[in-house]
């Protein structure tokens, strides 16, 4: 992992599933008009109760996801 975290620097890329304005606007618009579809995909990634959420906000949940993280992060967690 380590090498692949330093290859990746090298080159210039230093960050993993980064939010971009694109890609919240995106998330925000689809779980807007499309709920289920990011109810189901939020309880495929991390969700274990789903009856838990408020449904009504997932928009907002998800025009923050994915937040992503550094390389580095990645491996200090690996």
């Amino acid at each position: 992992m380590a090498y692949l975290a330093n290859t990746l620097y090298n080159v210039g890329v230093y960050d993993i599933l980064e939010s971009t304005d694109k890609t919240s606007k995106i998330g925000a618009v689809t779980c807007h008009y499309i709920p289920d579809i990011c109810a189901f995909g939020l309880k495929a990634v991390s969700d274990l109760h789903p009856e838990l959420d408020n449904v009504d906000r997932m928009d907002v949940v998800m025009g923050h996801y994915p937040a992503g993280t550094s390389i580095w992060d990645a491996v200090h967690f690996s």
